[in-house]
């Protein structure tokens, strides 16, 4: 019993509704975390490329106004001084000139505005996330410039978690702003089914409930109620009619009702015979009325 009472609310227009919230809350939710997830990534990679193109824009600089070995000993520094970066100045067939890396990496060009790769360090024993930018410098050396993506990783990762967190925490919150507009539909509708059922027992004066507030359910009541008025005019007037008829019919009736009794009072033809053609002349009349 109980399990078809769960499949007969499952096929319900409740169940489909709610069904319905639902999955337009998990589109919305998902579009949402979808976008700002790319939004965040989108700002995160952005703000490593600028770290990373300033810091190659610097030492392009130094080496623009002092030189080769000045660009060489800045890079150096800079390798020293940057303990989450890499920087490497290298020759023309990609060899070490200065910086943190033992060589010029295979997968990174010659020149990059910006470009995600993992990359070992000197004395590093595993492969970190950089935002890498390179540039070629006029004498044929290479210069790579990469800003680690560890924070800017850990801070999408905590993004992404608290997004999916309140998605699930909104699904129960879906749920019930679905079961409590369904219970406001059905409250509306319940309204209107009563007033039908006890219209439909004989009280015709009953009218569906009105909120004022003009949505379709006040329509949808408005509409009824004009319909029941008219229903009730309609009733009214033909009450009236039958009581009219009923007050015209009265008097031929009774005539002939004393014409019959008069005539099975008497045994004289004559009497019988004008008790007849009255009695004709009344059914006549009552059949002139009814026509």
């Amino acid at each position: 019993m109980n399990a078809t009472r769960a499949m007969r609310w499952l096929r319900s227009s409740h169940a489909r509704f709610i069904g319905l919230i639902l999955i337009l809350e998990l589109i919305f939710g998902g579009v949402l975390l979808l976008s700002v997830t790319q939004l965040v990534h989108a700002s995160l990679d952005s703000a490593d490329n600028a770290i990373a193109r300033d810091t190659r824009d610097t030492l392009l600089e130094i080496a623009q106004q002092e030189g080769a070995q000045a660009l060489a000993n800045a890079v150096t520094a800079h390798a020293q001084d940057e303990s989450d970066a890499v920087l490497l100045l290298a020759g023309a067939d990609g060899g070490r000139i200065a910086g943190n890396l033992s060589g010029w990496p295979p997968i990174i060009p010659a020149d990059t505005a910006g470009i995600k790769a993992k990359l070992y360090r000197i004395g590093d024993a595993d492969a970190a996330p950089y935002t890498i930018t390179a540039a070629r410098l006029r004498d044929g050396r290479r210069l790579l410039v990469g800003e680690s993506t560890d924070d800017s990783d850990q801070i999408r990762q905590t993004v992404e978690g608290a997004l999916s967190t309140a998605l699930l925490l909104a699904l129960p919150l879906a749920i019930l702003a679905a079961w409590l507009v369904v219970h406001i539909i059905d409250r509306r509708i319940v309204h209107i089914a009563k007033t039908a059922a006890r219209v439909g027992a004989g009280e015709i004066d009953q009218r569906v409930p009105l909120d004022g507030s003009g949505d379709s359910f006040d329509t949808l009541g408005r509409t009824i109620n004009t319909m029941l008025d008219q229903i009730g005019a309609l009733l009214a007037e033909l009450r009236t009619v039958t009581d009219s008829i009923a007050h015209d019919l009265r008097s031929p009736l009774t005539r002939l009702r004393v014409r019959i009794d008069r005539a099975m009072q008497s045994d004289n033809p004559v009497v019988l015979r004008e008790a007849i053609d009255g009695i004709s002349r009344e059914a006549d009349q009552l059949l002139a009325m009814l026509a």
